[in-house]
């Protein structure tokens, strides 16, 4: 419909253009022959004797001017001798002596006038009839062919706009049929023939499996966000019911015997704070865990490990027990990694402090090496405690996993902690032995290479 009415519009303009330019030269061409015809009659009464101004001569060069033209020729002569008019019968109404178009006789006519030279003037006229006509045939064939383009564009509009509309089609009834959750292969079958025939099926076939997959993305991370409470609501009503009891039963005691020895109630005082602070401790792990696997830590930026570490040591330094000595061996230069500083530094803090609550030595070494031909930074924590038998180094990772060696309370969630953060960094972390005697955690992390250098 858009084919043909873009044809009949076009057809009309050019219609109307050719109908203007048609008559504007018919109308030019006709004024070249009347002022011709009128020339010709001038120069023939002038050259007659006596300058042609006798009525004989100028009606005898009139008549035979108008007999040898035919086809309408009006002359009419005005000098002394009156109006004459010749050609077109006797009852011929004369021509007013003027020039363009007049009507005399109930006829059209296009006429010019002349001076002649003694005096007086001619004016010939041809009928607009001719003219008229032939404007017409070709309005008339104009709208003809217009009418035929309009059902040629129409019929070839419909034609390739249902080829170019297929594909449109197919791609259409592909994506209705998609399951609940589309694959990647089920995406990917969304610009096979004939969506692939045309770039915007193609664009199009391309932005629909670009949003499909958005869509699969944020409903895994929704899943996961799903799980991860999931799991958090499962590990703390597991692990805080043997605390949460704990409380209760020396509430009870309190509770119950108002009578207590000041010394008996400041041992149950104690024994509450001490499940309190486990509580706060599992509690803030938890939530830890919870938001490493959400990824609400913040966006990847380059961050200098050295100084991650040095800002560890710092916080952990104040907390570490007596008679436990902390030492760092940090380089001077950056070690630049991509990640976020929150999720490096917890995962740094989380291996000193398991290395001074844990390890029962009293030595905890800390050291940052950059690795440049291997690409790789490395963050070491040793020391010189009891170790950990191997068969439980790849374990104690777990969340609530303690290690047979440790000592002192904890919750098992440290080195998830670690292992999780570690992960998100895109890189590894195993326990092996201490060149101090005791355990040595070793972090590995991509080094960040600038594209500018």
């Amino acid at each position: 419909m858009a084919a043909a009415v873009g044809a009949v519009v076009v057809a009309g303009v050019v219609a109307t253009v050719l109908v203007v330019l048609l008559g504007r030269r018919e109308v030019a061409t006709l004024d070249r022959r009347l002022t011709a015809l009128g020339d010709v009659l001038v120069t023939r009464i002038s050259a007659e004797p006596g300058g042609g101004t006798g009525q004989r001569v100028a009606d005898r060069e009139a008549r035979l001017l108008a007999r040898g033209i035919g086809g309408g020729l009006l002359v009419t002569v005005r000098d002394g001798a009156g109006v004459r008019t010749l050609g077109g019968g006797a009852s011929a109404a004369p021509l007013p002596a003027t020039d363009g178009d007049v009507e005399a006789g109930g006829r059209a006519y296009r006429v010019h006038t002349a001076a002649l030279a003694g005096g007086g003037t001619v004016t010939v006229g041809l009928p607009e009839a001719g003219t008229t006509q032939a404007v017409a045939r070709v309005r008339r064939d104009t709208v003809l062919v217009a009418l035929a383009a309009a059902a040629g564009a129409a019929a070839l509009g419909w034609v390739l706009a249902g080829r170019a509309l297929r594909p449109l089609r197919v791609l259409r009834d592909r994506t209705a049929a998609l399951p609940g959750v589309p694959g990647p292969a089920d995406r990917a079958a969304l610009t096979a023939p004939p969506v692939g025939a045309a770039a915007e099926t193609v664009e199009l076939a391309a932005a629909v499996a670009g949003l499909l997959g958005r869509v699969e993305a944020a409903r895994a991370e929704g899943d996961a966000a799903l799980a991860s409470a999931r799991d958090f609501a499962a590990a703390a009503s597991h692990e805080l019911r043997t605390p949460l009891t704990a409380l209760r039963t020396d509430l009870d005691v309190l509770a119950g015997h108002p009578g207590l020895p000041p010394e008996e109630v400041q041992a149950v005082v104690a024994q509450l704070r001490g499940t309190s602070a486990r509580i706060e401790a599992t509690l803030t792990a938890l939530g830890q865990l919870a938001s490493g696997e959400l990824g609400v830590a913040g966006p990847a930026v380059v961050v200098d490990l050295a100084d991650v570490a040095d800002r560890a040591v710092a916080a952990v330094r104040r907390t570490a027990p007596d008679g436990v000595q902390l030492t760092a061996a940090l380089p001077d230069d950056e070690v630049p990694v991509l990640g976020t500083e929150a999720g490096l530094r917890l995962a740094v803090e989380n291996l000193l402090l398991n290395a001074l609550r844990h390890s029962g030595g009293h030595t905890v070494a800390v050291s940052v090496v950059a690795d440049r031909a291997a690409g790789l930074a490395r963050v070491l924590v040793d020391d010189d405690g009891r170790g950990l038998p191997p068969g439980e180094r790849a374990r104690v990772f777990g969340r609530f996993v303690r290690g047979s060696s440790a000592v002192g309370p904890g919750s098992g969630l440290g080195l998830a902690l670690v292992a999780q953060q570690v992960a998100h960094h895109g890189g590894r972390v195993a326990l092996t032995d201490s060149p101090l005697g005791g355990l040595r955690a070793a972090v590995e992390l991509p080094l960040h290479r600038d594209p500018q250098m």
